[in-house]
């Protein structure tokens, strides 16, 4: 649906609608927001710390839009600002800091940067599944800890060219080094959104099989994208390697527990660059201690940064990394581009859909209240 104003309606900068920027953009992006609307530059930017909910309100006094980083947006924060027309957050998932009921019921559209970490969590999700398929972390210790050096090749291993202390069990090193392979694996994808798809696309180069299990996936989007769709149950049994890619809810808490890790292959492998929250702690831990798969990857935890004293750290089967999925160089540049591309197109009267946390806002009284897609 198209919420378009009539073409002969004056441009943004003709209007000045009043921006607050509390969020970091690249220096591009910024210069075009500045060309287009006037801008202040707010809450962690000035006090380079989040600010609170009631510093925020006063901020917020007389201003149109608010373009959010990771300020809290609450219901108290929206009653006292009876100008504000639109947020635009820089988050993929905005739910985490900004009351999206409230804003619906104020009739304010709340904008968000889909996809704008798709392809780094892609790439670590497959990152990580290579280095434990592949025992990469494990060789790599091996050789910093100096338990391998090079010299001379066991006769056994012609093309591995190592030289272990006198006494170490080499043939029990090298054949627990010797990793699986990807090609011809079938590969289990918890959850098919953006981020799931571009996984599964990666998962297909490598010549894997890719089912899913996603309750609101359409069958013909799952065929044209060659993914096989399956129940839960079915992917736990199958896969060789489960991958983590839903968002949490009431219906997905604890969505992986002991019953699905019992059906799971004993060679096969958990990756979670999602969120912890869909697993069960102490299933995982249960399964993994017992062998009853054959290890995990995982980029979150229920508790981070990771205590110290977790059992997680005592295993010898599973590779962690400290949230590092959604953290590349590239994605201020593109959560940047986004949101000031979508603020702008707003602010002009066109909406980018599916890039709307609540869209259901325009047909709500309230939105007409606040002016519509008015701004002047």
């Amino acid at each position: 649906m198209d919420y378009s104003r009539d073409k002969g309606r004056e441009n943004v900068k003709e209007r000045q609608a009043k921006v607050l920027l509390t969020a970091d953009l690249t220096e591009d992006a910024l210069a075009r927001l500045r060309d287009a609307v006037d801008v202040t530059e707010g809450g962690a930017l000035w006090h380079q710390r989040l600010i609170t909910p009631e510093e925020l309100a006063a901020e917020l006094q007389g201003q149109d839009v608010l373009i959010v980083g990771y300020e809290q947006v609450t219901d108290e924060v929206m009653d006292a600002c009876p100008d504000l027309k639109l947020i635009a957050s820089i988050r993929g998932g905005p739910e985490a800091n900004i009351s999206i009921d409230a804003a619906t019921k104020r009739g304010i559209p709340v904008l968000f940067t889909l996809g704008r970490t798709q392809h780094a969590v892609a790439e670590l999700t497959f990152g990580l599944m290579l280095a434990i398929a592949r025992n990469i972390v494990a060789g790599d210790r091996l050789i910093h800890e100096r338990i391998i050096t090079s010299d001379v090749a066991p006769a056994y291993a012609r093309d591995v060219v190592w030289r272990l202390p006198e006494g170490t069990d080499s043939q029990r090193i090298h054949t627990a080094l010797r990793g699986t392979e990807l090609f011809g694996k079938t590969f289990g994808l918890v959850g098919l959104g953006n981020i799931g798809e571009e996984v599964a696309r990666l998962g297909q180069c490598f010549g894997m099989r890719v089912i899913t299990a996603d309750p609101y996936l359409a069958p013909e989007r799952a065929e044209s994208l060659g993914v096989e769709k399956v129940e839960l149950p079915d992917l736990m049994r199958q896969a060789d390697f489960v991958s983590l890619h839903a968002r949490v809810s009431p219906e997905t808490t604890g969505l992986i527990g002991e019953p699905e890790f019992q059906l799971m292959k004993p060679t096969a492998y958990l990756i979670n660059t999602a969120r912890a929250a869909l697993v069960d702690e102490q299933a995982l831990l249960k399964a993994l201690q017992e062998r009853w798969i054959a290890g995990a990857a995982l980029d979150v935890f229920h508790k981070e940064p990771l205590d110290p004293d977790s059992p997680l750290l005592e295993l010898d089967n599973v590779i962690l990394t400290p949230h590092l999925a959604g953290s590349s160089r590239e994605i201020p540049l593109h959560h940047s581009r986004m949101v000031v591309d979508d603020v702008l197109a707003y602010l002009n009267g066109h909406i980018t859909r599916p890039r709307v946390k609540n869209p259901e806002v325009f047909n709500a009284p309230a939105f007409a209240k606040r002016g519509g897609l008015a701004f002047g």
